[in-house]
């Protein structure tokens, strides 16, 4: 079997995809190695594993034939340590994402606490993915999802929002400076995740990793798109209807939340299990070859 990995000059990256061509090997496979700013090589591999799915349409249509496996960083916080492979897609299109979430229902509920929301913006800052704007339930752009999320809310809510951290910032000027005119929010694109974390009460999302971070200290999560840990009692899954966002806000204002800890922490648990780690890298060609029948 011929198959492809791709090969970038990103750091931390090219290290986890020197881990898979490495994988593959052990495997028996013909390993072919791709640089995105190179054509893709059509019908030159059985497989492919690739970074992301960010491609342009001539790449995607040169993949046509090619059973491709995507790779991306992990979603919880050692999320840089790890990846996710699946031939489904990444975020809210992995393969497990329509899953149950399986857990016993202790009764026990998240405890809140007083601080603003943290509102982490998509990585465009503009304009949201595909995912959510060929689904009418979810928001078209980040100013009107910032504009709900403010309509929303209790008199006396605060909101901190933050960028994705490799968004352009002239693609985040229009938000920025909503917020800085906004007399609730504040922009924070300098503070360490794990700090803001600490000073707020909840998150708000619409594809963002921050998420993950945040359950893990069992924080309430609004999730406002596809992801792979929107699930009813884990997080709080919203959409672009006002009514129900102001239900959720207002459970948060009144510290009466009624996401359980028990789906929490088994999301976390589920989402770990899904992770690829470099130090297991051993039990990786047997694990390849029983999802995607390498």
């Amino acid at each position: 079997m011929r198959v492809l990995v791709e090969k970038c000059d990103v750091a931390g990256v090219s290290t986890m995809e020197d881990y898979i061509a490495e994988a593959v090997v052990k495997l028996g496979h013909d390993v072919i190695r791709w640089d995105r700013r190179e054509l893709f090589p059509t019908r030159a591999a059985d497989v492919g594993f690739v970074w992301n799915d960010n491609f342009h349409q001539r790449t995607r249509d040169a993949m046509h034939g090619t059973k491709i496996i995507h790779a991306e960083y992990g979603w919880l916080s050692d999320r840089k340590s790890c990846i996710q492979l699946d031939d489904c897609g990444v975020q809210g299109r992995a393969s497990w994402v329509d899953e149950p979430l399986v857990f016993v229902d202790t009764g026990e509920t998240v405890t809140t606490k007083d601080g603003p929301i943290l509102v982490c913006l998509h990585y465009d800052g503009v304009k949201i993915d595909d995912d959510c704007i060929h689904n009418p339930y979810y928001h078209e752009d980040a100013l009107g999802w910032l504009t709900m999320l403010s309509n929303c809310a209790a008199s006396a809510t605060q909101f901190i929002v933050r960028p994705h951290p490799n968004s352009w910032s002239c693609r985040n000027a229009v938000c920025r400076d909503y917020v800085n005119r906004h007399p609730r929010m504040r922009w924070d694109d300098e503070s360490p995740l794990d700090d803001v974390l600490n000073e707020c009460s909840a998150v708000a999302v619409i594809m963002s990793t921050a998420a993950g971070a945040a359950l893990e200290k069992c924080m309430p999560v609004l999730s406002f798109g596809p992801q792979v840990f929107r699930k009813e009692g884990a997080v709080y899954c919203l959409d672009n209807v006002c009514i129900r966002t102001a239900a959720a806000m207002s459970e948060l204002a009144s510290r009466a939340c009624s996401l359980r800890t028990s789906a929490i922490r088994a999301m976390v648990d589920k989402m770990r299990t899904k992770q690829w780690y470099p130090e297991t890298r051993q039990t990786w060609p047997a694990r390849m070859r029983k999802e995607f029948d390498l």
